[in-house]
């Protein structure tokens, strides 16, 4: 978050868009890759949990897993993703 908060000269002189002169772009991109990849192992370990048998815990991801459940398709996992991160990020903001 504190990525977000720093000022980019990009916004104020359009010309450094593409260069990401003060690197915040690639910061950022390496975040994001941590916390997709933080939530793809909370998913496979919920996925695996369930299987086993285990109890539910009854929190979003739980939710998000019925609803998958229920509606008998797939929900690929960049979408489940997606909206685990703007979940996420919505919480932090508000």
């Amino acid at each position: 978050m504190e990525e977000s908060g720093k000022p980019n000269f990009a916004d104020y002189f359009p010309v450094l868009k593409r260069s990401d002169v003060q690197g915040i772009r690639r910061r950022v991109q390496v975040y994001f890759g941590k916390l997709i990849n933080i939530f793809d192992t909370k998913i496979d370990q919920r996925l695996l949990a369930r299987r086993s048998g285990s109890i539910e815990v009854n929190d979003v991801l739980d939710e998000l897993l019925n609803i998958n459940k229920e509606i008998g398709e797939e929900l690929e996992w960049p979408y489940l993703i997606h909206l685990l991160l703007q979940i996420f990020f919505e919480k932090l903001e508000g």
